[in-house]
């Protein structure tokens, strides 16, 4: 029970330190800013919306609804890349990893609360995200709402890509447990979903690359539907077995890592 205590006051601890982080902000304001650029020079469109392909022609036709889903993309894998400096990798970066650990906070707790943190962060950027989009979209063509299956799409992406991108970054959090090095396991997270999309597009007939393929995943979400997900079906379940398989490797790794 104390251990789950420790935990959460880690926990609390590290989100206090973000709320007070000025880059962090400054960071995630910069963010927004690219995305509400991207919405508005976004001219020809092509979504899917409900349970049909709809394309706009021109910057009016563009909506709130079109401006999320247009906004979720392989693009926030890069957006991503600042929470792994500014969350995972913060106390390798300042060198304050050892005053932690020896203060009462043990290394699982260390570990697993260090993604949960960096899990909430991720999901409340991209709901920032989709909130912007929308309201940069709606300003510009209204909220373009037709059924409630765009409503069911929505729930879908957004969860899509949250399981992708955590997956991505557990492969960050091995790497910068292994290396000790907050650049490497940034770099990690740029060229290892980049090394297996290359690898799918050169070797077709590896059919367990379509478990891997986490770029492409990302950019095959948005072009199916709730009802058509099992389309993308092989990438989500390698999000979540690459996702347990990860933690649990930097886990063991941790576990026997001298400070």
């Amino acid at each position: 029970m104390k251990g789950e205590i420790k935990m959460l006051n880690f926990i609390r601890a590290d989100l206090y330190r973000l709320s007070k982080s000025i880059s962090f902000w400054i960071t995630e304001g910069i963010i927004l800013l690219l995305v509400i650029l991207a919405v508005v020079s976004n001219g020809d469109v092509g979504v899917t919306l409900g349970d049909s392909t709809q394309t706009t022609g021109s910057l009016a036709e563009m909506t709130g609804f079109l401006a999320i889903q247009t906004s979720l993309s392989s693009m926030l894998l890069y957006y991503s890349l600042p929470l792994v400096m500014q969350v995972l990798g913060s106390e390798y970066t300042k060198g304050t990893m050892k005053n932690i650990i020896t203060v009462g906070v043990s290394k699982p707790a260390y570990l697993f609360g260090k993604f949960l943190v960096y899990a909430l962060v991720l999901v409340l950027q991209i709901l920032a995200i989709c909130l912007v989009s929308f309201v940069a979209g709606t300003i510009i063509g209204g909220t373009g709402f037709e059924d409630i299956s765009q409503l069911e799409n929505l729930v879908y992406y957004f969860a899509g890509f949250v399981l992708i991108l955590l997956a991505t970054s557990s492969f960050a959090l091995l790497v910068l447990y292994l290396t000790k090095n907050t650049a490497v396991s940034v770099l990690a997270t740029i060229f290892i979903p980049m090394g297996f999309a290359i690898a799918r597009f050169s070797l077709p007939t590896w059919k367990f690359l379509e478990y891997l393929d986490f770029q492409g995943g990302l950019e095959m979400v948005t072009m199916t539907t709730f009802k058509t997900w099992e389309m993308v079906q092989p990438i989500f379940v390698g999000s979540l077995i690459s996702l347990l398989l990860c933690l649990l490797a930097a886990h063991l790794v941790f576990k026997r890592q001298e400070l």
